[in-house]
């Protein structure tokens, strides 16, 4: 089922909402977004003026998911509102803020990691290229066989 953009922030907000266990203020969280994945951190403030660090393991794992989806739900006509990073700032009467940016130096940093891990992202190399130095990263095992996911 296709969800609009609204249906995926109310997905975010009840997310990190129950992440939550404390009476809180404020939750603020940032996400990065990859092609493949979505770093995330995230603090809230308490009642009593404190930051707690928001313990994902113990809550909702659906989160990343959440987040590509509003990626792809937002670039999926063009690139015009593309981002990697988002701020989310909610408050405990409801009030949704999120900051969108695009954030070069890690778009290089991740193509860069992706070009020495899986040669088969390296653009400068021709195709044989490609599976001929995967094959042999694969063999030296240097890295996990992906070629069949």
């Amino acid at each position: 089922m296709f969800k609009n953009i609204d249906d995926i922030l109310k997905d975010i907000t009840d997310s990190l909402t129950n992440s939550v266990k404390d009476e809180w203020i404020e939750i603020n969280f940032d996400a990065k977004v990859t092609d493949g994945s979505v770093g995330y951190s995230g603090k809230y403030l308490t009642i009593d003026g404190n930051y707690k660090q928001i313990d994902f393991w113990d809550n909702d794992y659906n989160l990343p998911k959440y987040f590509k989806n509003l990626y792809k739900t937002m670039t999926k006509e063009s690139d015009k509102h593309k981002w990697n990073r988002a701020k989310v700032t909610l408050t405990n009467d409801g009030k949704l803020n999120i900051k969108f940016d695009w954030d070069q130096e890690l778009a290089d940093e991740l193509e860069a990691l992706s070009k020495e891990y899986d040669p088969r992202w390296d653009d400068s190399l021709t195709q044989a290229e490609k599976d001929k130095k995967y094959k042999e990263m694969v063999e030296s095992v240097e890295v996990p066989d992906l070629s069949k996911v």
